[in-house]
């Protein structure tokens, strides 16, 4: 693997749905990606084991929830830290999308494990999160 860049932009139709996930780059330590999150597109409390997370807002506000449903108001250019095993959920919480960027790194000898506990998740709520890849910028040669 080797440099790269990636290019996001809001995808279409994702502000007509609760959640969509744009995958950005993904290594055995390392990953990064974009959510994108109406209102009502929350989840459920759970947990990443092995995994630390740092979210930035792009667009929108959201809430975070803790276990004891603590909250943490979030708006542009704001960043939550959430250490691996920290129970929480988050959801989207004005009328424009919730445009979110997750970037994780992951225990690579313990691996990774999420724990949820609730029972009623967002999928069997909302149905599945489409999935998308951002695009990639191209290298090209240096000036000389």
């Amino acid at each position: 693997m080797s440099l790269q860049g990636f290019h996001y932009e809001l995808p279409e139709g994702a502000a007509e749905i609760p959640k969509t996930d744009v995958r950005v780059a993904k290594t055995e330590m390392l990953s990064a990606m974009v959510q994108v999150v109406n209102n009502g597109g929350e989840t459920n409390l759970h947990a990443h084991n092995g995994e630390d997370a740092i979210w930035l807002v792009l667009n929108g506000e959201v809430a975070f929830y803790d276990g004891e449903d603590n909250r943490l108001h979030l708006k542009q250019h704001e960043f939550a830290f959430i250490p691996g095993g920290t129970k929480y959920w988050f959801e989207s919480v004005t009328d424009v999308p919730l445009e979110i960027v997750r970037v994780a790194a992951k225990d690579k000898v313990a691996g990774s494990t999420r724990s949820n506990f609730t029972e009623r998740t967002r999928i069997e709520r909302f149905g599945a999160t489409p999935k998308l890849q951002a695009e990639e910028i191209p290298l090209t040669p240096a000036l000389s």
